[in-house]
């Protein structure tokens, strides 16, 4: 059984995500969305057992929280 914490989603106009369309952005796979939300790398809404959300302010996050810059030469 997976224990979720509650969250408190923002209050936003923007629809939340598909794992599809959060892998879209990402360039990667649904499924390997699906495993980065398992690990807890990235925040999900849990709508019901079988249907799960991203909010694209936590997708936006994920991906500020990784992005590197770095110089040539």
């Amino acid at each position: 059984m997976t224990h979720l914490r509650p969250y408190n989603a923002p209050t936003t106009d923007e629809p939340l995500l598909t794992y599809e369309q959060a892998g879209e952005r990402l360039g990667v796979s649904a499924k390997v969305v699906a495993n980065m939300t398992r690990r807890g790398d990235l925040p999900r809404v849990v709508l019901s057992p079988r249907k799960h959300r991203i909010v694209p302010a936590d997708l936006r996050a994920f991906i500020a929280a990784r992005y590197r810059c770095e110089r040539a030469g």
